[in-house]
């Protein structure tokens, strides 16, 4: 929308859009890569230009370049770039509000202002209020996040422009939050944006209900097949309480019967298999698996969801593989499935009394009465907890 107000409002000719490789003054969540940024860029635009937009262009300079991306250099690689286009006059360079506030403390700001004229947008605050802990990218040195300056921008010594651009209360920080926790995102980015952040699975995209549905098609017909009746019944109960504890404690249900269906799907695998799997996986096998193998079929099982069933899902592929000893600091998804597991309606000790007494606690008291049955029981068995197991409960 800034980009069509510059275009519509001012004349403009075309605008650029130049991911950046590396921000001097960010510290850039590496969940996705350069080139997926600029993919996602050039997709937009060309997209436009299917809608008979020719005004918006994806530029690769900076990446290209590597290093450090300063605006500097920028403006005089497209000064030359386009020197025939411009005709003698200057680029002019769109900033945020929040951006001009600081534009003193940027690399060489006078030779970006001999390069260039600027154009000053109204931006929203970045997170709009919503906490979005680990979605940002963070700010790097004295380089604050937003707003630090207001009396610098007011009295902005560059040629410039304000624009009375409209303002969305929206960020990409708040964006990448909602997709990596599952919620709505389709509208708050160009439709083939969309399209590439669902086929690529990037910020931590979760499937769709659909594709959760096929994948417990799909898994459910192998469990059948490679498990015994026993296992595969316990498995439905696992699936069947772990949906029912999603429902409980806010997460996708689907989710929850997707991971208790496939948590066993390597319980009848021989300890060979297991092993091979895991070292394909790169998992690594601690002494207590490697006395008994039979103990990574959790960590195998998430290994052949990755490479047989191609889970990218990496909560999902998480809760399976610690579903056996848990672990410190695991998701909330792995948490519900390791309790699941423990107190499925098939155990002698589980009543509904008990699982409406155990789900009435928040998930980290739930976890922490189940490891504590579960190692009173071991002591009875005259065995000792897992080092990680212990672990998780101190964590607690």
């Amino acid at each position: 929308m800034l980009a069509d107000s510059v275009v519509c409002d001012l004349g403009f000719d075309k605008v650029l859009f130049v991911p950046a490789f590396i921000p001097p003054h960010k510290i850039m969540n590496k969940s996705v890569s350069d080139v997926q940024r600029f993919e996602m860029v050039k997709a937009f635009c060309d997209g436009a230009k299917k809608d008979g937009n020719y005004h918006f262009e994806a530029e690769d300079c900076e990446i290209v370049r590597k290093g450090i991306s300063y605006t500097s250099d920028t403006l005089e690689f497209l000064s030359t770039k386009y020197r025939k286009e411009l005709d003698g006059q200057k680029l002019c360079f769109i900033m945020g509000e929040e951006v001009a506030s600081q534009f003193y403390k940027w690399h060489e700001p006078e030779k970006v202002a001999s390069y260039a004229d600027f154009l000053i947008a109204r931006r929203h605050p970045d997170n709009n209020g919503i906490d979005t802990e680990g979605f940002g990218n963070k700010t790097y040195g004295d380089y604050e996040k937003d707003y630090s300056d207001d009396s610098y921008l007011k009295n902005f010594p560059y040629k410039h422009t304000f624009l009375e651009n409209p303002v969305f209360p929206v960020s990409s920080t708040e964006v990448r939050s909602r997709i990596h926790s599952g919620k709505a995102f389709r509208y708050l980015v160009p439709r083939e944006v969309f399209s590439y952040i669902v086929e690529k699975k990037l910020y931590g995209f979760k499937m769709t209900r659909q594709e959760i549905s096929k994948l417990v098609a799909k898994i459910d017909s192998y469990a059948k097949a490679h498990v015994s009746e026993s296992r595969y019944a316990h498995s439905v109960r696992t699936a069947l309480t772990a949906q029912r504890m999603c429902r409980i404690y806010g997460l996708d249900p689907k989710m929850g019967y997707l991971a208790g269906i496939a948590h066993d799907i390597c319980k009848s695998m021989n300890d060979q298999k297991m092993l091979a799997l895991c070292e394909a996986g790169c998992e690594p096998v601690t002494d207590i698996e490697k006395s008994k193998p039979a103990l990574l079929h959790g960590k195998a099982g998430a290994v052949l969801l990755a490479k047989k069933f191609k889970v990218t899902d990496k909560d999902l592929i998480e809760a399976v593989a610690n579903h056996t000893f848990g672990k410190p600091g695991m998701c909330e998804l792995a948490k519900i499935l390791f309790i699941a597991d423990k107190v499925e309606p098939g155990r002698d000790h589980v009543t509904e009394s008990y699982l409406e007494e155990l789900f009435s606690m928040s998930l980290n008291e739930s976890l922490k009465a189940v490891l504590s049955e579960s190692f009173s029981y071991l002591k009875s068995k005259g065995k000792s907890p897992a080092p990680i197991s212990l672990e998780l409960f101190e964590s607690l």
